[in-house]
């Protein structure tokens, strides 16, 4: 029987592994908001420079999650293996400078919200699969998985990191570029660093977790067979004992990029660019100062930009990866942005302010402000760009 999957979240992200799961034989159910009338009379349609154009049909598609709920409670034999998460990451609850947990204001869309919603789909006994209901989260920041581990204490947790630079450009219609790469991981792992995301933060630059180990061995080769499914689809899979460190790696570009290109509303490139044709004075100024407005004005955005990385960076030491991260992380970070063609990427917030949309503040800047000070790291520019998208987040949802 083909592996049942019930895709919660048909953003763009969400779009692309429905496609990529339904290629490796998977029965794909999806959860459809804004594109749910396009979804259901034309199907999904990718245009993708490594997977080419596909248009394809979910084996089912729901206006909510509760209605996919009416549905199995009408069918006793219903269940799913994989239930994927793919909406934007709204932590209902934020680690404190303690390391206890806050409640976040404003999270009506919450991930407890939604783990509690999916409930009565997760089946905690073995399906006709041979496992358990897998929660597969594909999503940015730390601390995204909490809320579920709590719902769910005995199900496999399986949190993934996503480079997938992708655009949906109309109600089902999807564009991708550039890179694909799913990293894959257990929540939790067994180590020496609690959870890895700040949730029991201290420093152990000196000690060494074993990076054979996960919380089950039963969860293990459930997210093996997930990966399995993923790499049938031609996408990539990388299984990581310890999913955390690549979530902190891809924080040191996201919370740099992300915040800032989303206040400058500009993309990457553009806004090394504008830093450039903003600093060049008028024709009245003399030539060598001229030069030389020119020739500092970029390199300042970038060391900008590159110290909000560099911060990230001495978070994640502190909290116990000083052998795994460094500054070979910034400049592979630096550099990758540096190669992209004009004019650059569209960073998630970017595409939120312009859309009008939430932003994932608390995931992707409000953890690891949190983590910094329950380590005793300083952060001033992450907790500047911290407050400031926090008050253009709460203006753009009018003040709520």
């Amino acid at each position: 029987m083909s592996p049942q999957i019930l895709v919660v979240g048909t953003g763009s992200i969400g779009i692309v592994y429905s496609m990529l799961l339904t290629r490796a034989g998977a029965e794909c159910s999806c959860i459809c908001r804004s594109n749910y009338t396009a979804a259901t009379t034309a199907g999904f349609t990718v245009h993708s420079t490594i997977f080419g154009t596909e248009t394809f049909r979910p084996k089912a598609v729901y206006a909510s999650i509760e209605e996919a709920v009416a549905e199995k409670n009408g069918n006793s034999g219903m269940c799913y293996d994989f239930i994927l998460v793919a909406t934007k990451a709204f932590p209902s609850s934020s680690l404190t400078g303690d390391g206890s947990s806050a409640e976040v204001a404003g999270s009506s869309s919450s991930s407890s919200s939604i783990a509690a919603s999916i409930t009565p789909l997760v089946t905690a006994t073995t399906t006709l699969q041979g496992q358990r209901t897998a929660i597969v989260l594909i999503q940015n920041g730390l601390g995204i998985e909490r809320d579920y581990r709590a719902r769910f204490p005995h199900s496999p947790i399986i949190s993934c990191v996503a480079y997938l630079p992708t655009t949906q450009t109309a109600p089902g219609i999807v564009h991708h570029t550039e890179v694909e790469r799913l990293q894959i991981g257990v929540y939790p792992r067994i180590s020496d660093r609690g959870e890895g995301d700040g949730s029991n933060s201290k420093s152990n630059s000196d000690s060494k977790s074993d990076h054979s180990l996960f919380s089950n061995p039963d969860d293990a080769a459930i997210t093996a067979r997930f990966a399995a499914l993923v790499r049938t689809g031609g996408a990539t899979a990388e299984i990581h004992a310890d999913i955390q460190i690549a979530r902190w790696r891809k924080l040191i570009g996201n919370a740099a990029w992300s915040p800032i290109c989303a206040l400058a509303r500009c993309r990457d490139l553009e806004f090394l660019a504008a830093q450039t044709a903003q600093a060049t004075p008028s024709t009245s100024t003399s030539e060598s100062a001229a030069l030389t407005t020119t020739a500092t004005a970029q390199p300042l955005a970038r060391e900008v930009v590159q110290r909000v990385m560099e911060e990230v960076v001495s978070v994640a030491r502190a909290a116990g990866y000083a052998g795994e991260i460094g500054a070979a992380d910034v400049e592979m970070q630096m550099a990758r942005s540096a190669g992209r063609m004009w004019p650059g990427v569209e960073p998630s917030m970017l595409a939120d302010v312009r859309a009008g949309r939430r932003m994932e503040v608390e995931a992707v800047l409000g953890g690891v402000v949190r983590v910094a000070r329950a380590v005793g790291v300083e952060v001033p520019r992450l907790e500047c760009l911290y407050t400031l998208l926090l008050g253009l987040d709460w203006a753009m949802r009018g003040g709520e």
